[in-house]
């Protein structure tokens, strides 16, 4: 006895929910296990998260959002086009269910993503280690590396280099730092 319109709102509200949470689950993740990763293959944590950059933020929001219209859509186009209490009535005894090939070639297309992101994860962590096994032909565990983000800040370049210059100074104020180097990227 439910309107379509009404279908229609359930199956927009209820992906809508799915997708927010997946997607604050994704930062959770991406922010806590990028940590751990950094950790324990490089031997530091840095203090790079997606939670701190906005850019990345409206980007997480925005794919969220199309994650959920696209999910909350194929559903509820699917139950305009059909008599959904017609087919609830008649259920698999009359032999009535059919599969759709939209949702087949789904099922397939994410078994085989699946398998394709499990080999490349595995790839990713064999090719990491082999990675900090190497020997680089100097001592990197004394190094210490300071990197100034100043993204959304507007500075001269003057006081972009007068930074640059207390940043080293501070550094190499820090007992045990005997030389600096740097880069600009």
């Amino acid at each position: 006895g439910v309107t379509r319109k009404r279908l229609f709102q359930q199956l927009l509200t209820e992906s809508a929910m799915l997708a927010v949470l997946g997607g604050i689950a994704g930062l959770a993740v991406s922010h806590w296990g990028g940590q751990v990763f950094r950790e324990l293959y490089l031997g530091r944590a840095a203090d790079h998260s997606p939670v701190g950059d906005g850019r990345q933020l409206a980007f997480i929001t925005l794919l969220t959002l199309a994650v959920a219209l696209a999910t909350g859509l194929a559903p509820a186009l699917s139950t305009i086009r059909e008599d959904v209490a017609g087919a609830l009535k008649a259920g698999t005894r009359e032999g009535s269910y059919r599969r759709s090939r939209a949702g087949s070639a789904l099922l397939l297309f994410q078994g085989a993503l699946s398998v394709l992101l499990l080999v490349g994860a595995g790839l990713f962590v064999r090719s990491l280690m082999n990675v900090r096994a190497m020997r680089m032909g100097y001592d990197v565990e004394p190094v210490l590396v300071i990197r100034s983000n100043a993204r959304g800040l507007e500075l001269s370049p003057a006081e972009v280099n007068a930074l640059n210059e207390r940043l080293v100074s501070t550094a190499l104020s820090i007992p045990g730092v005997e030389n600096r180097g740097s880069t600009v990227s």
